[in-house]
């Protein structure tokens, strides 16, 4: 089970790297829409989040798991909703600060 566990934190973590990336990736390029690695890391970070919670169910911080979901959920929209446009510089400030505010839920609560 420890194994299990590990191994969908490490597919988890490589989710949030493949954000990150992307997040770099159009800060770098001015004229960039978002890459198709956006969608598939959040959606790799998604799925095993729900797995990892399901995993771990007695041990779940039911507050902290209902933050990091409404605010994927959201990068999730606004990726969808942007997704063909050119992003202009507050539109990516937005979504690294969501993305931030994700980390910042995982970590600090």
């Amino acid at each position: 089970m420890e194994l299990l566990i590990l191994s969908f934190r490490f597919i988890h973590l490589f989710g949030f790297a493949g954000v990150i990336s992307s997040l770099g990736m159009i800060k770098k390029d001015q004229k960039m829409k978002l890459p198709r690695l956006f969608y598939l890391a959040s959606i790799i970070q998604l799925i095993s989040g729900i797995v990892l919670t399901s995993l771990k169910i007695d041990e779940i911080n039911g507050l902290k798991v209902m933050m990091k979901l409404l605010v994927l959920a959201l990068i999730l929209l606004l990726g969808v909703i942007w997704r063909n446009k050119e992003l202009s510089k507050t539109k990516k400030n937005i979504l690294g600060c969501l993305v931030i505010t994700t980390t910042i839920i995982a970590v600090f609560l």
